[in-house]
């Protein structure tokens, strides 16, 4: 199964299709960025489920996997970019932390 794998992942990095599709989801991430909202709906984030899942017993298509990753994934990321995202610390939220040394 390795060598299988193994060989797949050259031919893709051959070809360059899941590159390119990998380019494509991020360029509309980045396109759309101004119009998506900060935090993620509530919709987005229980859709997580979709990632729930045991350890395949064989090697999924990377494909799929991005297209997977862009459907549930993306529409459940903070987005950062754009300023508009800020996040304010108050003094009192900090907590100090005691380091026990190990030596």
């Amino acid at each position: 199964m390795a060598k299988k794998l193994r060989e797949k992942m050259f031919r893709d990095m051959e070809h360059k299709d899941i590159f390119k599709q990998a380019q494509s989801y991020a360029f509309d991430y980045a396109d759309n960025a101004l119009e998506r909202i900060v935090f993620p709906t509530g919709e987005a984030i229980k859709n997580l489920v979709e990632f729930i899942e045991d350890m395949p017993d064989v090697t999924g298509d990377s494909a799929d996997i991005l297209a997977q990753l862009n459907k549930y994934g993306s529409l459940a990321a903070v987005s950062q970019i754009g300023g508009r995202y800020f996040v304010l610390l108050l003094p009192q939220e900090i907590k100090p932390v005691k380091i026990k040394k190990t030596h």
